[in-house]
């Protein structure tokens, strides 16, 4: 979870009384389905994970996290801001309510961001005042901002839907790199995170100092 959005529960918790439950991750830092099930109750609002870790490029299992947040009436939002247009993303196999994604992770200007919301879902307004924004966040929309958040949206898918297969080809770059720090530094290179599950533009190491004698 990034911290904008642990900052954001905890001023829920602070303000509000909203009590908040945080999962720990497995050793490759992935929420496991089955602890999440086990947390859920019949209280339990709103399920928030992000797509993708932002160090390690780990990536969760978004999908079965949503559709168990769902079985006990919970909403899912899914912080997508590191895996947008690295990888392919569709709302709706995925099954989230809720999805950010946010410009600059693909070259689009910094402060250009964007919500998803499932048709249906009624949101309670960012800024009141106008109607801009379906309401839900009042004052003069940036043009702008709004038209580089799109072009850099359709470059990504562009490129994503490439017949060579972008993402396989930074991952094979990413795997070489792997193989020429493991080669240069035997028993001193570790893998942070999981093997395959992974954003292929990730190579997140740790160097272990040999113990001196």
């Amino acid at each position: 979870m990034t911290a904008p959005v642990l900052e954001t529960y905890r001023a829920l918790e602070r303000l509000h009384g909203v009590r908040v439950t945080v999962l720990p991750v497995d050793g490759d830092g992935l929420v496991d389905p089955a602890r999440l099930d086990a947390a859920l109750t019949e209280d339990t609002a709103l399920v928030s994970v992000m797509a993708a870790n932002n160090e390690t490029g780990a990536l969760q299992p978004v999908a079965e996290l949503a559709a168990l947040a769902h079985e006990h009436g919970a909403l899912f939002h899914c912080d997508a801001a590191q895996a947008v247009g690295k990888i392919p993303l569709d709302v709706r196999s995925l099954g989230v309510d809720l999805l950010t994604i946010v410009g600059h992770k693909m070259y689009a200007p910094k402060v250009a961001a964007a919500l998803y919301v499932r048709d249906g879902m009624r949101l309670e307004p960012v800024i009141y005042g106008g109607g801009q924004e379906r309401g839900l966040r009042a004052g003069t929309e940036n043009v702008a901002l709004a038209v580089a958040l799109g072009a850099a949206a359709q470059l990504a898918a562009d490129e994503l839907a490439d017949g060579d297969s972008a993402p396989a080809r930074i991952a094979a770059r990413r795997d070489d790199l792997h193989q020429r720090l493991a080669a240069a530094l035997p028993d001193r290179v570790h893998l942070n995170g999981p093997d395959k599950e992974r954003l292929p533009n990730t190579a997140e190491r740790q160097h272990r100092r040999r113990p001196r004698l």
